[in-house]
């Protein structure tokens, strides 16, 4: 893998799994920023995360 790559471990389901699944919390999304991402990545980061909240606030 060339270096600078974006990876992760998955270490931290093990570990985050049972707690969640205690809280009723279904899933959840890790997102990775760096100096390599452009003002439009974030701000399409944004907006997306924002629709997604607005799309499932019950009311």
């Amino acid at each position: 893998m060339p270096q600078g790559t974006p990876r992760s471990s998955a270490r931290h389901v093990g570990v985050g799994q049972p707690l969640m699944k205690r809280l009723g919390i279904p899933g959840a999304v890790r997102v990775s920023l760096g100096l390599y991402n452009t003002p439009e990545e974030v701000t399409t980061l944004v907006e997306g995360v924002a629709r997604f909240v607005q799309e499932r606030r019950p009311g």
